[in-house]
């Protein structure tokens, strides 16, 4: 096993010995080395674009018989006085409250306080309270409070 061993010590160091040896100052492979000078971009494209010949103005743009790119292309019809009909942006809940069904949302109870300003406590499925006024906004479909 030793000498096994010894065997590939004595090879390896053979082998960096041979490869140590100088058989040219090297000056060779600095010169391949070196960077060369970039080419400009005008003479990299001298034979993909045309030189401009100086003739003026080689496209005119005659809009006859063309549609007019900023009119829509569908025309929207009215029916009767009231005009088109807009549609309803998509509701966005804002708060907790807006997020929850009607149907699953109970009047608990309404607090009068000074001034006539009437508060009502609204309780969900789950039995969370919810202290609103007139004004606030409450189900998934976008319902508001107008009077209490």
């Amino acid at each position: 096993m030793r000498s096994i061993w010894k065997t590939f010590i004595f090879i390896g160091l053979a082998l960096c010995l041979v490869s140590c040896t100088k058989k040219g100052d090297g000056k060779g492979k600095a010169a391949e080395s070196q960077i060369k000078p970039a080419m400009s971009l005008s003479s990299m494209l001298e034979g993909i674009i045309p030189k401009d010949s100086g003739g003026g103005v080689k496209f005119a743009y005659h809009p006859e018989n063309l549609r007019d790119p900023f009119k829509p292309f569908v025309k929207i019809e009215t029916k009767g006085k009231g005009g088109a009909k807009l549609i309803p942006k998509a509701f966005e809940a804002k708060s907790p409250l807006q997020r929850i069904p009607l149907e699953s949302l109970k009047l608990t109870g309404i607090v009068w306080a000074a001034g006539n300003k009437g508060k009502a406590l609204i309780q969900d499925e789950k039995g969370k309270g919810y202290y609103i006024g007139a004004g606030a906004y409450i189900g998934d479909k976008g319902g508001r409070i107008t009077s209490i």
